[in-house]
């Protein structure tokens, strides 16, 4: 099974149609989640959703007969095309929740029995971010907590200079490698943009980062703390490199556009970190990375030179 998938404005988004008579429907985008439990869209009448270039899903129109759902969740046909026209090569029905005041849609990756993945009886899948992904790579444990995605982060290290002549890593979080005491509980989520780190992480890593690069510093944000950014260009920091490290062996060297991102109108760079009370590894640090779910084996595999060769 392959879904295909664009990216646009940080995130993933899956492009599909919702119903039974393709002539009468439009496409609309759905975004990769894996920390969704349901699978949603906008639906008729919808109040709050704006009026963006995909129509809400309008169920009493996409049956000649006038057939509809009634309630939060309705049950359809998910018609998926590679070439975006009408080859559809994967059409399961799928039961979904009918929103009508929100302003997006979700393609629900998490581990309940209402998730797609459930629905579709699918157990391994990963996420194609790279032109040539494949699944490969170290594997890390991952449990589920309200059905999403948790591995354990145990060290942060931090590294400036090119790649022939970096300077010794910096530990940011050592950690101790064993699955309790000093490591993190991170959640794996790709509906986050950025990466979540604890204070006692963050404001060390994003000293360093200070020091090294001396740039300044702006702030987009009401919470100051909140927007890292600096006056430059991704040129300036391409020598800033972090890793993470998780128990099970595996790391992620977070570098360019896997660490910072541009903003207003690529003035600025900004630091793909948030200081915050949980622990998230979001859509940031996996681009340019096959991730794939292995849920049977309960194990996320990561492979970074499968996407950067």
């Amino acid at each position: 099974m392959v879904v295909p998938s664009h990216f646009r404005r940080g995130l993933y988004l899956v492009p599909l149609r919702i119903g039974g008579s393709l002539d009468r429907i439009s496409s609309r985008h759905l975004m990769f989640d894996t920390g969704s439990d349901l699978s949603w869209t906008q639906c008729y009448p919808c109040r709050n959703c704006g009026q963006g270039h995909f129509a809400p899903y309008i169920p009493f129109k996409e049956y000649v007969g006038g057939s509809m759902a009634s309630g939060y969740l309705a049950s359809d046909i998910f018609h998926f095309s590679l070439d975006g026209n009408t080859n559809y090569h994967f059409e399961p029905e799928v039961v979904f929740g009918c929103a009508t005041a929100e302003k997006s849609g979700i393609l629900a990756l998490g581990t309940s029995s209402l998730s797609f993945l459930a629905q579709v009886r699918v157990d391994k899948f990963y996420l194609r971010f790279g032109s040539q992904a494949r699944i490969s790579g170290k594997r890390i444990p991952f449990w589920n907590d309200k059905d999403k995605y948790y591995v354990h982060l145990k060290r942060v290290t931090y590294q400036h200079g090119n790649r022939l002549s970096q300077q010794q890593p910096v530990p940011i979080y050592p950690g101790d490698g064993g699955p309790e005491g000093s490591t993190f509980e991170m959640l794996v989520e790709s509906g986050t943009l950025g990466i979540w780190l604890p204070e006692s992480t963050f404001y060390p890593l994003q000293k360093k980062i200070d020091t090294d690069i001396s740039l300044i510093r702006v702030h987009f944000d009401v919470n100051p703390n909140n927007g890292c950014c600096y006056i430059g260009t991704m040129k300036d920091v391409e020598e800033v490199s972090v890793t993470l490290g998780f128990v099970g062996g595996a790391e992620m060297e977070l570098f360019g556009d896997s660490l910072f991102f541009e903003y207003n109108d690529s003035e600025w760079i900004c630091l793909g970190f948030t200081p915050s009370n949980t622990t998230v590894l979001g859509i940031y640090a996996q681009r340019n990375t096959n991730m794939g779910f292995d849920l049977s084996e309960r194990e996320i595999s990561i492979d970074q030179a499968g996407c950067r060769s």
